[in-house]
């Protein structure tokens, strides 16, 4: 028990201060904090629900299956994966595009065994092969792989020819975008630039953080020549988008050429998938 509470106490940033007669907490100081306490509380509050929500049962043993504390992957943040299965539940896209793989990948697999009836097909990009390779045998250990789910190897812009984006279909494209690859300075966005360029389909991207793809949104709207409608936690505003402590806990933005799509998601959702 002692290094379960040692593990718990050492996962989390701390901060150690001295406060002496001489040099108190500075006041700005002490709200940013504050801000901070009460986004990380809005965070346990929403993982508290998803736990409680019988429905999302097996979404939620299938990413603790995936989940081993031995591997190099990440851990799963359960409200990115809610609100990534929301997504995919209530748009039911007809193409998958993910950029980055792990756990968001084994919820992308859980969408499509779910969805057999529907026509689905899912890409997953990723440039590191054994990254690659450790997602794909985590996610089929127990099971028969799924012939729609592809996962490729990123070489450079040209992996992205394979894919064709049907437009004749009346049901979005959907991309999830997690990984910058060798695009540093707008974290991936230029790939979806690739991608999306001349493209006249729906499509709805969710960007997990990133704020230089978000700051670069004006590149996809040029190469596809039309307007994109914007749904996001990020605080836009010049002089308060550098400070950490704005930020919510989950940070996400969602992103459409289709502005109906965007109000599907904003009426469906309930605080479960996009609680900060």
């Amino acid at each position: 028990m002692g290094r379960f509470f040692s593990f718990m106490f050492n996962s989390y940033p701390v901060f150690s201060y001295e406060v002496t007669p001489e040099n108190r907490l500075q006041l700005h100081l002490c709200n940013k904090l504050d801000h901070h306490s009460l986004a990380w509380y809005k965070h346990l509050h929403s993982i508290s629900t998803i736990f409680k929500d019988a429905r999302l049962a097996p979404l939620l043993a299938t990413i603790l299956s995936f989940f081993d504390a031995s591997s190099p992957q990440f851990p799963p943040d359960f409200v990115k994966c809610v609100r990534l299965y929301g997504i995919l539940d209530i748009l039911k896209p007809h193409q998958v595009i993910e950029l980055g793989c792990g756990t968001s990948t084994s919820v992308i697999s859980f969408y499509l065994s779910n969805t057999k009836h529907l026509a689905c097909t899912a890409y997953t990009f990723d440039d590191n092969p054994d990254w690659l390779n450790l997602t794909y045998s985590k996610i089929y250990k127990s099971s028969s792989p799924d012939h729609r789910h592809h996962f490729i190897n990123y070489i450079d812009s040209s992996t992205f020819s394979d894919i064709n984006i049907d437009i004749t279909n009346n049901r979005p494209v959907f991309f999830y975008l997690d990984a910058s690859f060798d695009d540093s300075s707008t974290q991936g966005l230029k790939h979806l630039k690739t991608i999306l360029s001349n493209t006249k389909s729906s499509f709805i991207v969710l960007i997990d953080s990133r704020m230089a793809a978000v700051a670069n949104l004006h590149q996809i709207a040029v190469a596809c020549a039309q307007n994109l409608y914007v749904h996001t936690t990020k605080c836009l505003v010049k002089n308060l988008k550098n400070d950490p402590f704005l930020k919510v806990m989950t940070d996400y933005t969602i992103v459409s050429n289709d502005s109906q799509l965007i109000d599907q998601l904003k009426s469906s959702f309930d605080q479960i998938y996009c609680s900060h």
